[in-house]
């Protein structure tokens, strides 16, 4: 129970490590933040 967190990081983590897509770089910073950061909501 809670490793799902840690997956959802780990995953985040490799994506970026190992991606060459324009489209997800262009999101690196956010993800990157969210992955540490993974119960933190936004509001519009």
């Amino acid at each position: 129970e809670g490793r799902e967190d840690e997956a959802v990081k780990l995953l985040l983590e490799l994506l970026l490590e190992t991606t060459n897509d324009k489209n997800i770089l262009a999101y690196a910073d956010p993800l990157d933040y969210y992955k540490d950061n993974l119960d933190e909501v936004w509001d519009d």
